[in-house]
């Protein structure tokens, strides 16, 4: 099978979308189809293919000189007709909104593969409600055969788009980037103490992933927890939530209390899990987090908040505990328990099995395939 994976965000970019797309494009290959990963970039009219890894990258124009999302499209259009006209894909596979989702509205009388999206995304959770969003989605929904979701809530939201064949399909981890370490080694590697009860997050300092009610909730947690030490990985001084995040830090007097890392390669995330007693998801959206998976497969147990693919991942009191999103109290309460409550490595065991049960991208991309096949008309 010839598979053709469209979106606008892929590497270089670090994000859930990029690595997803990019796993499941190497565990397809793997399989035995052919993948391309065709990338509309927004910022460049003709950036070169680089520093994109191993799987075949062909460039969409950016079109960025036209300002409507249809010219836009129809831009797009010409050129995934030139593309397919090329590689002669049996399935497009798009993964991102924007314009390319419309774009397939103008191929699709010409292209007779099968069209699917992933809808990743946490604008459409947003919008969701609204009527007008609603009945645009649904006209450009016209175009898919099936789509897929990472979390149950994302599928039950994009039920408006109409399309007849949807199913949940979870993101998944590559556990042989994330292996056990000796947690002494680890933190005398990154300078962290010994002596600590160590909590991590490994989030962006974007609004969604409600890494300001983690930072509310350290005051309490910090009472009761004398010992404890919150590390944050991510992206800083120039995110979203950073200044509200450093305001709380500095107002409760909590600096002694928190280690704040900025952007840490991929490569350097396992030493950073391995080093953690418990990893906290304060999320206000997700899908099926990359972040919590990336934690259960370093055998580490979640506290997470009770929405989109979170409570997936964690089994209550057995890998570790849910709590209610936007609640600083709820999640302090879910961190202390956890302290009291929780054997920290049994825990952390039964979330390893967990994702080798259930998370690898060879199992997902076996569960891709057959959905592509379930549409009826992929190719031979």
């Amino acid at each position: 099978m010839k598979i053709a994976m469209l979106t606008s965000d892929y590497l270089p970019n670090i994000g859930g979308i990029a690595s997803h797309i990019y796993e499941l494009s190497k565990a397809l290959i793997a399989h035995g189809h052919e993948v391309e990963v065709w990338v509309w970039d927004r910022k460049e009219a003709d950036p070169a293919p680089t520093g994109r890894g191993e799987i075949p990258v062909r460039m969409l124009p950016a079109a960025a000189d036209q300002r409507s999302t249809w010219s836009k499209a129809r831009t797009l259009a010409g050129a995934m007709n030139q593309a397919i006209g090329e590689f002669n894909p049996d399935i497009l596979h798009l993964h991102t909104l924007d314009p390319l989702l419309l774009a397939l509205r103008h191929i699709s009388r010409d292209f007779t593969g099968t069209k699917v999206w992933t809808n990743h995304s946490s604008r459409f959770l947003r919008k969701a409600d609204s009527f007008f969003w609603r009945q645009k989605m649904r006209f450009y929904g016209r175009a898919l055969d099936g789509l897929l979701a990472p979390s149950q809530e994302l599928l039950e939201k994009s039920a408006c788009l109409g399309v007849a064949q949807g199913r949940y399909l979870a993101n998944g981890v590559d556990l042989a980037k994330f292996v056990s370490l000796d947690q002494a080694e680890a933190r005398q590697r990154l300078g962290l103490p010994l002596d600590k009860f160590i909590l991590l997050s490994t989030r962006r300092f974007s609004p969604k992933n409600g890494i300001r009610f983690l930072a509310l909730a350290l005051p309490e947690v910090a009472r009761q927890i004398p010992g404890a030490l919150c590390v944050f990985c991510g992206n800083l001084p120039d995110a979203k939530d950073w200044p509200v995040v450093e305001k709380i830090v500095q107002e409760n007097r909590l600096e002694t209390f928190t280690r704040f890392e900025g952007a840490v390669p991929n490569a350097e995330i396992n030493t950073y899990l391995n080093a953690a007693d418990l990893v906290v998801l304060p999320s206000l959206m997700e899908a099926t987090s990359i972040s919590g998976l990336e934690a259960m497969s370093a055998s580490r147990p979640l506290v997470g908040t009770r929405v989109g693919g979170i409570p997936e991942l964690i089994e209550e009191g057995v890998n570790g505990l849910l709590v209610a999103p936007g609640r600083p109290d709820a999640l302090a309460e879910g961190i202390i328990r956890a302290y009291r409550e929780l054997d920290l490595a049994e825990a952390g065991r039964r979330a390893r099995e967990k994702v080798e049960a259930e998370f690898t991208w060879p199992r997902l991309a076996q569960k891709t395939v057959e959905f592509y096949q379930s549409l009826g008309r992929e190719g031979q």
